[in-house]
């Protein structure tokens, strides 16, 4: 019995790094769905989108990852979360660390390593079946 493939959200501001993890997640098996910012997310989550797990930057416009992660940690407390950043520290605080007090199942420090994603990845949500190997 063949398994649907793991669907994950990713969450960022920056196309460029945007897009190089929803590729690099989709060359791995898994559906891939992609938002700018947080309320974006929101809304296509709110909308009946439904992913196992979710990618989001911290430091973004509109709505931050730390808000994002709050909210989906309230609305939707079944989907994994990994919080990632490529620096943000501010009066010695570490926006990651806050992620994770806030409820991110896990993080990353920017640049990310797409083999340490995948790793993770099949760690949170398990293998995606969607490629034949």
């Amino acid at each position: 019995m063949e398994q649907k493939a793991k669907k994950i959200l990713v969450i960022d501001d920056d196309d460029g790094v945007r897009r190089t993890l929803c590729d690099g997640l989709r060359d791995c098996g898994y559906l891939v769905w992609e938002a700018e910012n947080g309320e974006q997310a929101m809304r296509r989550i709110d909308k009946g989108m439904q992913p196992d797990m979710i990618v989001t930057d911290i430091i973004m416009p509109d709505k931050s990852g730390i808000q994002t992660i709050m909210e989906i940690r309230d609305k939707y407390p079944d989907i994994k979360l990994l919080a990632i950043s490529g620096g943000g520290h501010a009066r010695n605080v570490d926006y990651l660390e806050v992620a994770r007090k806030m409820g991110a199942h896990a993080i990353m420090h920017k640049p990310i390593k797409m083999k340490e994603l995948e790793d993770l990845a099949r760690e949170m949500v398990g293998e995606s079946h969607a490629r034949n190997d």
